[in-house]
């Protein structure tokens, strides 16, 4: 060797040390050997990290076990740790389970879960997931209801921490957004029409030079036109008609200063001449009196068409036609070939009981009424007259009880619409009014506050106190005779309808008989009378306000308080229209 000597005698002392330690590893690995340890290397970590975990106990039970079940265990121990994880990841299974009875309850209800297996497969992992955690129905929904109320706090923060005290304030500012954004509408409308009205002046005065042929061309109608007009403007007779107007040069004129007409089928006809898209849009409003033909032409010169009305009001009024029979409405045939949006708000009466009969006889209980702050309790009084007399086509005892209940609401002032069933009982009524009452009435009648009407002349009236005499009854004889003048007609039931939808807080109702003396009749308007006639001598005034949509607030003086209300109402533009109109009258609208 070319090493040192001192070298070579350090290396010969440590080998003859590591002899040394090789012999004692030896005796040290034969003793693991008699343990039973025969790869020491891979086993001692493993049981370096294992004896942590168990106390003398558990040595203790291990050294229970015999010899052969030991070895039983070991050479099963990794079969046994997949099963261990396996109950850890797919049960509920804990260290303090005991298996056996863990494996029986199991066994027993497997066969739930086997019968369910084609629904368990449709479900997403996630729900699967969830019931990992979840021991009973409410575990899981609440796992499922916390897990949401994250995301949705975390999407939607400041929804998140909305409380519904804050809603009426929150109604309040659409409200005014809407009422801000409806002057803002009209102004920019009205604009409109001025910057166009000032565009053709405009035009006027602009030199021939700077204009192109098109220009030129209007500017010279526009000029005639102006002139047309300026001229007619100075005239006090021999005016020429509207349509021929119309038909000449003034027409640009006209329809910048006119862009919106209020007309009836006839004067529209008398006025306009007969061309497709003379206007963007018509409107027509109580369509059930216009006929189908009266609305053509009307239709023929609009690009797009509105029909408002209502099938439970009067048709056509008889001057339309020749013939007794009643013609096709414009409403009937609108509600057959157009889209129909149902209004379902009613909001004349301020009493659900003044709109309860036709509420539910013609309208199936939709209408929405909405109380007044002040809504009257007594809404809806019958007044049974037995001493009245049907005779000469008048009932005098009755007009007579009539006219002292005129002559009482006249000195409080208020809006009267007296209705008779009959023109010969409504001169009855009114010969038995002082002529103070008659002066005072005929004053409220021509300032419209008030009206007095036969049956058959009432549309489109309202009033606050509605005052009606039936005056049909018995004759001298006791002989009730079943003829009620229109109510006999085909459009009886609506005249009814009409009649009874005029009130915004009372009616008044007199009647010589009683509904049992009426006969049943193969006239349904007959028919709808005795129902009517039945329906008011049963009526008691329900105790406090009665809310659209079932709603049922706490009533404490003029506020209402409401729990979930959004639980009820889930249309955002419900809700505003409820709080919108309460309010109106007279409501404070809170919320919880």
């Amino acid at each position: 060797s070319e090493i040192p000597f001192d070298n070579c005698t350090a290396a010969l002392e440590e080998r003859r040390e590591y002899l040394s330690h090789e012999v004692e590893i030896a005796q040290v690995l034969v003793k693991f050997c008699d343990l039973g340890i025969n790869d020491p290397e891979s086993q001692l970590p493993l049981i370096d990290q294992t004896l942590p975990h168990f106390t003398s106990d558990h040595w203790k039970s291990y050294e229970s076990v015999s010899a052969e079940q030991r070895t039983k265990l070991t050479q099963s121990h990794a079969q046994l740790n997949t099963i261990y994880r396996d109950f850890r990841s797919y049960f509920q299974f804990r260290n303090d389970d005991l298996l056996i009875p863990f494996l029986t309850q199991l066994k027993e209800q497997l066969h739930h879960l086997i019968q369910r297996h084609t629904i368990l497969k449709r479900w997403d992992s996630s729900v699967l997931n969830v019931l990992q955690f979840a021991r009973s129905f409410e575990e899981y929904t609440a796992v499922v209801v916390h897990s949401h109320t994250l995301k949705f706090e975390e999407r939607f923060p400041q929804l998140a921490n909305y409380h519904p005290s804050e809603l009426g304030e929150k109604i309040a500012r659409v409200i005014q957004a809407e009422d801000d954004e409806a002057v803002h509408f009209a102004k920019s409308l009205n604009e409109a029409v001025r910057s166009q009205f000032q565009e053709a002046h405009d035009l006027l005065n602009t030199p021939a030079k700077k204009l192109n042929p098109a220009q030129k061309v209007r500017k010279s109608r526009l000029k005639k036109g102006k002139s047309l007009l300026v001229k007619e403007f100075s005239k006090t007779r021999q005016h020429p008609s509207l349509r021929q107007l119309f038909q000449s040069e003034a027409r640009e004129w006209i329809q910048l200063l006119k862009p919106i007409w209020l007309s009836n089928p006839s004067q529209l006809a008398d006025c306009f001449p007969m061309e497709k898209s003379l206007f963007d849009v018509v409107i027509f409003d109580e369509a059930s009196q216009i006929p189908l033909q009266n609305s053509l032409g009307a239709l023929q010169r609009s690009e797009r068409a509105i029909v408002a009305g209502d099938e439970h009001q009067m048709g056509p009024a008889s001057y339309f036609v020749a013939r007794e029979s009643e013609p096709i409405n414009l409403l009937h045939q609108a509600s057959y070939h157009f889209p129909k949006v149902a209004l379902e708000h009613h909001y004349r009466s301020v009493h659900s009981d003044l709109i309860a009969f036709s509420n539910q006889h013609f309208y199936g209980n939709s209408l929405q009424v909405f109380p007044h702050f002040k809504y009257p309790n007594n809404c809806l009084t019958h007044h049974y007259i037995p001493e009245g007399v049907f005779e000469d086509r008048s009932n005098n005892v009755e007009a007579k009880e009539v006219a002292k209940a005129i002559e009482h609401q006249l000195q409080k002032n208020s809006d009267l619409g007296i209705v008779a069933f009959s023109e010969e009982q409504l001169n009855c009524i009114w010969n038995h009014l002082s002529s103070s009452a008659q002066e005072t009435l005929g004053e409220l009648i021509s300032s419209n506050r008030s009206f007095f009407k036969a049956l058959e002349n009432v549309q489109g009236d309202e009033c606050d106190h509605l005052i009606v005499s039936f005056g049909y009854g018995k004759n001298a004889k006791g002989e009730f005779h079943h003829r009620f003048g229109p109510m006999n007609t085909s459009n009886g039931r609506k005249r009814l309808n009409v009649l009874l939808t005029r009130a915004r807080t009372r009616i008044d109702f007199f009647c010589s008989i009683q509904s049992d003396e009426l006969k049943l009749s193969e006239n349904e308007s007959i028919n709808l009378i005795r129902q009517w006639i039945r329906f008011s001598e049963s009526h008691s005034s329900q105790v406090g306000a009665s809310f659209p949509f079932h709603l049922k607030p706490t009533v404490q003086g003029n506020s209402l308080h409401f729990s979930e209300i959004y639980s009820t109402l889930n249309e955002a533009k419900e809700l505003v229209t409820v709080h919108r109109v309460l309010t109106s009258r007279g409501w404070n609208c809170l919320y919880q």
